[in-house]
This record gives C-alpha cells, sequence and structure tokens, in this order.
C-alpha cells in the first residue's frame, strides 16, 4: 500500500536514505526526537506518559486501514 502525504501530496514507495542530523541544529528534529520518545515510553508501559501520548496522537493522520501515519501539526 502506498501513502500519499496529506501535506506535501507527495506518493511515497520507499526510503530513499537516511540522514543523521544534529538536533541541536534543529528546532524541527526535536520535536520529532521528542514525540518519539514519548510516543516509545507510552508503548512500553509507562503510564506517566499517557496524557502526553493521547496528545500526540491527535496530532496525527490515519490512514485507511487505521495506523498511525504522520503527523497533521506539532
Amino acid at each position: 500500500m502506498r501513502l500519499r502525504n496529506p501535506i506535501s501530496g507527495v506518493r511515497t514507495s520507499r526510503v530513499a536514505g537516511i540522514e543523521f542530523v544534529d538536533s541541536m541544529d534543529s528546532s524541527q528534529v526535536q520535536a520529532a526526537d521528542m514525540a518519539a520518545f514519548i510516543l516509545s515510553r507510552h508503548a512500553n508501559g509507562d503510564g506517566r506518559f499517557g496524557g502526553m501520548a493521547r496528545r500526540l496522537r491527535e496530532s496525527m493522520w490515519v490512514s485507511e486501514d487505521g495506523e498511525w501515519h504522520g503527523w497533521k501539526e506539532i
């Protein structure tokens, strides 16, 4: 299944590459790191992150198959 990014409208079929960046130079990378940390802690059973994880999920878009696939806003 190929998904269309609702923001850019681009269809992706594969990862073209991975780039390592210093998160201190990018507020967008810092936000992504924070979101990944919160969702990971909640998924691994840490109840202290439940409220934050719920708020993050409310900002995500969902594909037709019900999977979380990206952000509407941060």
